[in-house]
């Protein structure tokens, strides 16, 4: 039996439709087309069709999916494989959100449609603005099944790389591009068509010269318009009928285009129903027959002249016109074009044969930790890991993991990685190199050639990641497991940035420039950015303007802990005679670190009240560098630690009360929770702190500040915290008196291990994988 050939035509624009489709189907192949498309500015002339479903074998069900779906954004996973599993060509243009996810994720013949830019630009260039070097990266691996089908021949003169060395030419046609004699000009007026004029500089300032060349006559503007202008001849949309009628009541159509890549179709169908047509040379229309055609002028005065004359009614000059404005037609025509297109079909046709092996070949994917953490955010990365790999195994995915780390004195002699490194996964330590821009270039044109020009990257110098072997070129995607980076990042691969916290927006002063041009704009360039609470996906909307398309939610990256399981590295410290005197007291933990948003000063100020009424239990503090604090222990800086050491030295229950353990390794943290009497969390303005789930899940009772993220927990997870203003010391100072005393009657409040541990990665990990699944397409 021999496979149907079938093409899925992701198309809306009504007039090219009415030709390519039917002269697809005389090459021998079943069309399917879209029913569903975004009305925007790019989609002024598109409209549906379904009398082409008829036509197709594929089963009714099927064709009914497609038929809901809108193929300029994300295809779910049962399209993929009805699209995937039934057709062998999709052809599409140029909407950038569709681009890539067909690139990505269609395993057939990609015919890239594009239809001509203006003189300025190409379309490397607006593709590069739009995705960076990486969506080229992505097009290399499959150029063998990917074509750019240029509407012109000279489309690709302009374009470099795989749209240069992939053209392929598929001429447009208009339907019954034969001539007409309908046209009647009865009206003394002028033509114009001339869309998006309130929405669209380009084509306000084409507006503009119009009416400044041609006020002094009677016109008509034609063209969609979706804020419309303070001009009453500017007419908009129009039915079919009233449309026809603009064309052959008006006496003539000006057509102001000089782009030598780019035409619109309204001056073909001025000339199919016989309208005289004044056109600008120098653009397409010479290409297509219209260098001497009398209609042509070579500047806006001889426009002007000739305008003037048809307006008058000068019937030899119109006739004139008429009758040789035809030639236009001739490469519109079907009779020009199918041998074309029947010519170039046979070379897709030859490469449908073709095993697509890169579809089939295993992935490889780096998680990424840009710096040298040892707390919450290494907790972060190996927990995404492990619900990655857990993902991978458990469907066979043909995907294989690497863990990439800043090479830094905190990882030497310790065994942070050994969870990563027993799960199979590859731990590569990197450093950050700089690199100039001239560097990056250079780089660009060995891997895509010497003519590609890498024009969006001007900075001085950018981060490139080192790992001494390949520089992580053998990978296929990365996963940036946190935001933090040394400096702007060059990347030859597409990226997704896990973020956590967007502390910058409520305390500004926090973290500076470099965060602004840094930070910010690496997760602005990201191709996913994967958020994990309401409060940083709104955060990332509002704060960042990340596009909501682009960002995913995971759950919350939670780890289940067996009795006594050494999750980590333990590292035995000696005990400060502090602690060893207060060693048989009852105590709580305060998790935090030395960064302003954790509220150091209400916490302490809460705490020193706590004790001046009598409170007996003591505070051990835990977290990265928090050990900065000790008053006890030398420190040289000044700045937020300094102040904070400053009021903890003038308070003698502090000092007396407060014992700083710093960053402790995650089984030893562990042990020392599950014999505290409750957890405080001061915190505010971050994405909320994990130890609270921690705790709950050894059936610690947990106190917090109140603010969203960690409101946002409660919800999610009902873990029965107590909180308080996190303005308000005397308030905290209250609720640690009342948990002293109830801490017991407290805990009843902390849910089930059973009920928990649905919120860790051991049951997470499926909409985990699947969301990254869907990104990468692997």
């Amino acid at each position: 039996m021999v496979k149907k050939k079938r093409v899925l035509w992701l198309i809306n624009h009504k007039t090219l439709r009415k030709f390519e489709v039917p002269m697809l189907i005389d090459l021998g192949y079943e069309v399917y087309t879209p029913k569903v498309f975004p009305y925007d500015e790019g989609n002024m002339s598109a409209s549906i069709d379904y009398s082409y479903d008829a036509t197709l074998t594929i089963p009714q069900d099927d064709i009914d999916k497609l038929n809901q779906v809108n193929f300029y954004e994300y295809l779910p996973e049962d399209i993929l494989s009805i699209i995937n599993d039934n057709f062998e060509v999709c052809i599409f243009s140029f909407f950038p959100r569709q681009f890539k996810e067909l690139v990505r994720k269609y395993t057939g013949i990609l015919v890239f449609r594009p239809f001509g830019l203006d003189n300025s630009i190409n379309y490397t260039q607006v593709l590069m603005s739009i995705f960076g070097i990486s969506i080229f990266n992505e097009l290399e691996k499959l150029k063998h099944r990917f074509y750019f089908g240029q509407a012109f021949e000279n489309l690709k003169d302009v374009e470099v790389g795989i749209f240069h060395d992939r053209a392929l030419t598929l001429p447009i046609g208009l339907d019954g591009a034969i001539k007409s004699e309908m046209w009647k000009g009865e009206k003394d007026r002028i033509l114009f068509v001339c869309p998006r004029i309130e929405t669209s500089d380009y084509f306000k300032r084409i507006y503009d010269d119009f009416i400044k060349n041609f006020k002094e006559y009677d016109y008509l503007v034609g063209g969609a318009q979706p804020i419309q202008p303070m001009d009453e001849k500017v007419i908009g949309f129009l039915s079919d009928e009233d449309y026809q009628d603009m064309y052959l009541n008006s006496r003539l159509m000006y057509y102001h285009s000089k782009e030598k890549r780019h035409i619109h179709y309204h001056p073909f169908e001025a000339v199919k129903c016989g309208l005289p047509l004044i056109f600008m040379g120098g653009g397409i229309l010479d290409q297509l027959g219209g260098k001497n055609l009398p209609g042509r002028c070579k500047n806006i005065n001889e426009a002007k002249r000739k305008v003037k004359r048809l307006i008058n009614g000068d019937k030899a000059f119109i006739d004139k016109i008429r009758s040789s404005q035809h030639v236009l037609l001739g490469k519109m025509s079907y009779e020009y074009c199918m041998p074309i297109w029947k010519e170039n079909f046979k070379k897709i046709q030859e490469n449908m044969q073709i095993s697509f092996k890169e579809y089939k070949s295993p992935k490889k994917i780096a998680v990424i930790l840009g710096e040298e953490y040892t707390g919450g955010v290494l907790d972060y990365a190996i927990r995404l890991l492990t619900a990655l790999k857990r993902g991978i195994d458990e469907n066979q995915s043909n995907l294989e993991l690497v863990f990439g780390h800043v090479d830094h004195l905190n990882y030497v002699g310790k065994n942070y990685f050994e969870k990563i490194e027993e799960m199979g996964i590859t731990v590569r330590p990197f450093e950050w190199r700089k690199v100039d821009n001239e560097q990056i270039k250079e780089m660009i044109s060995t891997k895509f050639g010497a003519s590609f020009v890498a024009f969006d990257y001007d900075l001085p110098e950018y981060y490139m990641l080192d790992d001494k072997v390949s520089g992580f070129a053998d990978c296929d995607y990365l996963i940036f497991a946190v935001d933090r980076v040394p400096g702007r990042i060059f990347t030859f691969q597409p990226y997704a940035v896990c973020i956590h916290d967007y502390i910058q927006r409520y305390l500004p002063g926090m973290l500076g420039g470099y965060y602004e041009s840094h930070v910010i704009e690496m997760t602005r360039r990201a191709d996913a950015v994967i958020a994990n609470t309401d409060a940083n996906f709104e955060d990332a909307i509002q704060y960042l303007g990340i596009p909501k398309e682009i960002l995913r939610k995971i759950p919350l990256l939670f780890e289940s802990y067996k009795e006594n399981e050494q999750v980590f590295y333990v590292e035995k410290k000696p005990e400060s005679k502090l602690y060893l005197r207060n060693k048989e007291r009852d105590y709580f933990l305060w998790s935090t670190n030395v960064t302003a948003h954790k509220n150091h000063k209400v916490v302490l100020e809460g705490l020193s009240e706590y004790y001046q009424k009598n409170g007996t239990l003591i505070c051990f503090v835990t977290g990265h560098e928090s050990d900065k604090f000790d008053v006890k222990k030398e420190y040289n800086g000044g700045g937020y630690i300094a102040d904070i050491r400053d009021l903890i030295s003038r308070d003698e229950g502090l000092k007396k009360n407060v014992i700083f353990k710093g960053n402790l390794p995650k089984a030893t943290y562990i042990e020392l929770l599950k014999k505290a009497k409750f957890l405080l969390h001061g915190g505010i303005i971050d994405n909320g702190n994990m130890s609270v789930f921690d705790a709950a899940l050894h059936g610690i009772p947990s106190i917090s500040s109140r603010y969203h993220a960690m409101e946002n927990y409660e919800n999610y997870m009902n873990l029965g915290l107590r909180f308080f203003n996190p303005d308000k010391p005397k308030e905290l100072a209250n609720l640690l008196l009342k948990t002293e005393v109830d801490y017991k009657e407290f805990g009843k409040r902390v849910p089930s291990y059973e009920s928990l541990i649905r919120f860790t990665i051991d049951h997470t990990y499926k909409e985990i994988f699947n969301v990254f699944k869907e990104l990468i397409k692997f």
